[in-house]
């Protein structure tokens, strides 16, 4: 999901809310998400859009310590909500990637090819460390 569709959502039930940022453009604290008791646990994450083919100098790159966090965070909270919400600027590569891995993961359900054809540029460097990383655990 994109920032615009994340703050414009009100969940219909118990939702886990990942919101990730870049850090020149960390925006989340002007663009709050609906103010919902339905939100089970909101949680951000900064790191750019960068991958293997795109690593622009200075880039914070997600790696084995974000996805470390981002798995254990969601396993505690898992089981108290019934939808997952994944968003970052665009909705195109970092939140599909995470929302795919997850899926995999934690067998949340969800058909994760169909997910893959809707959001074919999803960036592959965090989906592969999230998956490594959910295997060494």
């Amino acid at each position: 999901m994109s920032i615009s569709d994340a703050v414009m959502h009100l969940p219909e039930r118990s939702t886990y809310a990942i919101r990730i940022a870049s850090p020149g453009f960390n925006n989340l604290r002007k663009f709050q998400l609906e103010n919902s008791p339905l939100y089970v646990k909101i949680v951000e994450y900064v790191f750019d859009d960068a991958d293997d083919l795109y690593r622009p100098e200075g880039a914070l790159m997600f790696d084995e310590d974000i996805a470390d966090r981002m798995l254990e965070d969601f396993e505690f909270h898992k089981d108290d909500c019934d939808s997952l919400l994944v968003h970052c600027s665009k909705g195109q590569n970092r939140s599909p990637a995470v929302a795919i891995a997850l899926n995999e993961i934690f067998g949340l359900g969800n058909d994760t090819e169909s997910i893959r054809r809707e959001y074919p540029e999803y960036n592959r460097l965090v989906y592969s460390l999230l998956k490594r990383v959910a295997k060494k655990r």
